[in-house]
């Protein structure tokens, strides 16, 4: 008996409904509700009914919901099969008792007023409390959803928009949803049978295709929908749809039957606009065993938790997955191709452009697509060293060494003066640590020697035979197990002598020259050099670039220059009375830390696949982007914009400073998921705090069983991580300077402003390093940053710098509880303590080891009035 009851006091209810276009009202349960099996049915347009059927006891409890036209009142109705004595039989909202009407024997109901739009209230059967629940009022959401079918859809279109709207209506939520016509291509029909990716969450090659030929097709589709593309199938029959979690691209195989369809794409929905999880999962029960809409038996119930999920302001818009390459204009190698014959550049056509094919820019040299030569193929990766064959000779080369000098080891061992034990052992120490360090020295000079043959100049003979589009696409997606980075700007150039293709290096301003005939048409064109600074005779200018440039040199039929023009890479000719025109600009500029692979409703959610699986994103690669790319800050209360309205800035750019845990103060993910699983959570009294003491994990626990919580947070720093995100923020800085120098030179009356968060910080002051004295430096915004102690700042080249963090290792520090964990915080090096500022106390219950770090509780930044300590100032 106690266990019935026990069981239905976790049991409640979800359930909401529109009434003549009226708010929706909901039914939430105050704890995660332990029930396996669900099964609804409308009984009413009024009202939806929903019996929950408990797993042990297998009785059944109806619970119905129902709003009056006027919507002044919400009426509850109870039901339950079991016959009861009405006197017995209470309920209560705090210590107020409410009154209750019975329907008949098993049926009451109660009344609760609008005016209050949450209710807290419990069931007592006599004494015994049976159950507890909470009402919220929720007002209707409308939500656009583009479906676009590759196969005929026989349904009736707003008939499965209806099913699918039932659904989501529980959440309060109104879909409108537009069906596109049936959409084909060359390579799409409805026959074409899709595959899905296998582990990482990314959208596999035919659902990037598809995405951008229908965008392509249809440029003027809003940005602010969720797109389901109705595929003809997968190639797993099991696969029900495919959506990446908090994106807006999904895609659901064709179902004959309308109700299977629009169950498929709600669930498939559900994944993106509330990044749901299936059922079986987040409710600790069984697949195919309930009938909610995340289970695979086609249900449509969704419990509080989904419902949350599917109303959370934590939504984005996005069709890109995080490990795709999204182009953009900038980087430090820039990609020029074109066709040879007998030194002369082929001529498509009369404009010299059209002959040099310039596809992108990367920040990484071009290496070799295969190694000639075996033994300098890896064997295996140990940290950043590739073993080779050449290691394995190199080992035996030194046995071999130490074999013929063995003799003359033993010799040294013999002799009187060494007899003695000290100066045996220094020679068997020497020996040993010569050998460990030759070892050592043969991964350094193994990958050298790797690099000298994979970077490189000169024949591609593995591209022999391939088309221009062939050879751009292989060099952009090259799986090189080795890629040296771009520090400096330089051009690659691809040129194709009939079906061979080679390779050179040049400096970033390519001059041409083209000789023209004596009808000044344009006849012939050839390279003539390269160099690092832009010289245009007819401008009188001659600068040192940041920035990738064509000049043309035309030459008539007495080889004389007649005419020069310029080009910046993207194909902008540079006009000398643009050069008169230089209105300063003030760039913001926001770089990004470390990004988790999963996607949450809180930065903790976000950290589960780096616990289970280890999971990283691949490093930065150094680009410039002009929108959140990784849809790092917006979700997270628009901090993004709230930055945007203070400063006010000309133009925003964002940078990616993310990099693998290893390159922080925890170095390695293991250390970070042990620390982060072990270390207390926020303490339910923050009054009275219980977290400064914890039991040992690590080897410490066999001589003491608990220490101190910060000294777990108390790691050295890792400065070789903190310099190798530094030289990476270089490149990016480098990028930025492209984008602001077109013509030459023009940013120098602009102004830079940085905001920068947790590994943003080393990156950033790589930026910093790149655009000194190419820019003027405003404002440095510096959130939660990751190993501060190892970077500096010099306050007298910035107008303000302010550090936010949580306050550790200092007098009056935050209890353990309420630290960050992800970067326990310590300060710059250069910056004076009156310019560090600490989360307030009111923000307590925001603080924690994932929360205290969390970029979108730093809101309270923009709180601080204008003129005092920490105020970003408004521009």
């Amino acid at each position: 008996m106690w266990k019935w009851k026990n069981c239905l006091c976790w049991f409640a209810l979800l359930c909401s409904i529109e009434v003549f276009a009226q708010p929706a009202f909901e039914l939430i349960p105050q704890q995660q509700p332990a029930i396996t099996y669900h099964r609804g049915q409308a009984i009413a347009d009024q009202t939806i009914q929903t019996t929950f059927l408990l797993d042990k006891t297998k009785r059944s409890y109806t619970f119905c919901v129902s709003l009056e036209k006027k919507v002044v009142q919400q009426r509850v109705v109870v039901r339950t099969k079991k016959r009861i004595r009405q006197t017995e039989w209470k309920c209560w909202e705090g210590k107020t008792e409410i009154p209750i009407e019975w329907v008949d024997d098993s049926t009451f109901q109660f009344r609760l007023p609008l005016e209050r739009k949450k209710h807290y209230f419990s069931f007592y059967n006599s004494t015994q409390l049976v159950d507890k629940w909470a009402s919220c009022y929720l007002p209707m959401r409308t939500q656009r959803v583009v479906v676009v079918p590759l196969v005929p859809i026989s349904s009736s279109e707003k008939s499965l928009e209806i099913r699918v709207n039932s659904i989501f209506r529980q959440a309060g939520i109104q879909l409108d949803v537009e069906f596109m016509p049936v959409f084909k291509t060359k390579v799409f029909s409805s026959r074409t049978v899709f595959s899905k990716p296998d582990s990482l969450p990314i959208y596999a090659g035919q659902m990037r295709l598809l995405r951008d030929q229908f965008f392509e097709l249809n440029p003027q589709m809003p940005t602010n929908a969720y797109y389901l593309f109705v595929i003809p199938q997968f190639s797993d029959a099991t696969n029900v749809g495919y959506m990446l979690k908090n994106k807006a691209l999904g895609f659901v195989p064709f179902q004959a039957r309308e109700q299977s369809l629009a169950t498929q794409l709600a669930r498939t929905l559900g994944i993106g606009m509330g990044m749901l999880e299936p059922a079986w999962e987040s409710l600790d029960s069984l697949e195919n065993r309930s009938e909610n809409l995340m289970d695979t038996l086609g249900g449509t119930q969704l419990t509080m938790g989904q419902i949350s999920a599917l109303r959370s302001d934590l939504r984005t818009f996005s069709r890109i997955d995080a490990f795709e390459n999204v182009p953009t204009n900038n980087g430090t190698i820039a990609y020029y191709f074109w066709k040879e014959s007998n030194g002369w550049i082929d001529l498509p056509s009369t404009d010299p452009l059209d002959a040099i094919q310039r596809p992108y820019r990367k920040n990484f040299l071009t290496s070799r697509f295969q190694l000639q030569y075996t033994w300098m193929k890896p064997i295996y990766k140990w940290g950043s060293y590739y073993i080779t064959v050449f290691n394995a000779l190199f080992l035996v080369g030194f046995w071999i060494l130490f074999r013929i000098i063995r003799k003359q080891l033993r010799r040294l061992w013999e002799m009187k003066q060494w007899r003695k034990r000290f100066f045996r052992k220094v020679l068997v120490w020497g020996f040993f640590g010569g050998m460990c360090y030759g070892i050592y020295l043969s991964f350094a000079w193994g990958n050298a020697i790797i690099d000298q043959f994979t970077i490189i100049s000169g024949p591609l003979p593995e591209l022999d035979q391939q088309p221009v589009e062939t050879v751009q696409k292989r060099l952009l997606t090259n799986p090189s197990f080795r890629k040296k980075r771009g520090d400096e700007l330089e051009a690659e150039i691809l040129i194709q002598h009939n079906t061979h293709w080679e390779v050179k290096k040049r400096m970033p301003v390519l001059y041409f020259e083209v000789y023209l005939d004596a009808a000044n048409r344009v006849q012939k064109m050839r390279f003539l050099h390269n160099s690092d600074t832009l010289s245009v005779d007819a401008w009188k200018l001659s600068k040192k670039v940041t920035n990738h440039y064509l000049v043309f040199n035309y030459v008539d039929k007495n080889q004389q220059r007649v005419q020069q023009k310029v080009y910046s890479y993207d194909g902008n000719e540079l006009v000398q009375n643009n050069f008169k025109i230089d209105v300063p600009k003030r760039i913001l500029v926001f770089v990004n830390g470390y990004r988790p692979t999963s996607v949450g409703h809180s930065v903790e959610e976000n950290f589960q696949d780096i616990f289970k699986k280890g999971f990283e994103n691949k490093n930065s690669s150094n680009h410039i982007y002009n929108f959140d790319r990784y849809d790092y800050w917006q979700p997270w209360n628009q901090i993004n914009l709230l930055l945007q309205q203070r400063i006010n800035p000309t133009e925003t750019y964002y940078a990616d400073g993310h990099f693998s845990v290893a390159t922080s103060n925890y170095r390695s993910i293991l250390n970070f998921t042990r620390i982060a699983q072990v270390f207390p959570k926020r303490c339910s009294n923050l009054k009275k705090h219980t977290c400064y003491w914890m039991n040992n994990t690590d080897v410490r626990r066999y001589v003491v069983q608990k220490s101190h919580t910060e000294n777990m947070l108390k790691m050295r720093s890792n400065k070789a991580g903190f310099r190798y995100r530094q030289a990476h923020g270089k490149i990016a800085g480098k990028n930025l300077l492209q984008i602001l120098n077109e013509l030459p030179g023009y940013s120098k009356n602009d102004t830079v402003y940085i905001v920068a968060h947790s590994m943003g910080f080393a990156y950033s002051l790589g930026i910093v390093e790149s655009v000194r004295n190419q820019i003027q430096l405003g404002g440095f915004y510096i959130l939660a940053p990751e190993n501060a102690k190892a970077g500096a700042v010099n306050t007298r080249e910035w107008k303000e710098v302010w550090q936010y963090g949580s306050r550790f290792n200092l007098e009056n520090s935050d209890a353990p509880c309420l630290q960050d964990g992800v970067a326990p915080q310590s300060g710059i090096n250069g910056l004076p303590a009156k310019n560090r500022l600490f989360i307030p106390q009111k923000n307590d219950a925001k603080k924690g080891f994932f929360d205290s770090h969390f970029v979108g509780y730093f809101t309270w930044i923009l709180e601080i009035p204008q003129g005092e300590k920490g105020a970003v100032s408004q521009r």
